[in-house]
């Protein structure tokens, strides 16, 4: 009987100190937008979201809602349980507002979402749409 190379072993640093240093690291940034990939759709809406909306960042999440995924990329992940892999992109709310986001149900790694720049920003772009 075959067994699977990949053997799963703890991860070294718990999610919680992996968070913190996340969370750390994009506050520093000072972005204007911030654009992530492979997020679990669990740690977007419980641990991200709240904690980029207390650093005055709106943000939205997209992922693959095609009840049939491609052979390619079942047969790709390297993960045993179910997870539900996003992109996210995250924007200061007092600098641009959302437009609208677009549907990634025919890819799976494309993640469309348009801002426009606030009237009320500071800035001399306003009313300028940006297309992330």
């Amino acid at each position: 009987q075959l067994q699977s190379p990949i053997i799963h072993y703890p991860h070294t640093h718990p999610w919680p100190k992996r968070f913190h240093r996340i969370i750390q690291t994009l506050s520093h940034s000072n972005a204007d937008i911030i654009c992530l990939q492979e997020c679990e759709l669990q740690s977007f809406t419980e641990d991200l979201a709240p904690s980029m909306s207390a650093l005055g960042y709106d943000g939205i999440a997209q992922e693959d809602t095609r009840k049939e995924k491609p052979a390619a990329l079942k047969e790709a992940s390297k993960h045993r349980d179910p997870r539900n892999h996003i992109g996210a992109t995250f924007w200061k709310r007092d600098r641009f507002e959302l437009v609208r986001d677009v549907d990634v149900s025919v890819r799976t790694r494309s993640l469309t979402t348009v801002l426009r720049v606030k009237k009320d920003s500071d800035d001399n772009d306003e009313g300028k749409v940006i297309a992330e």
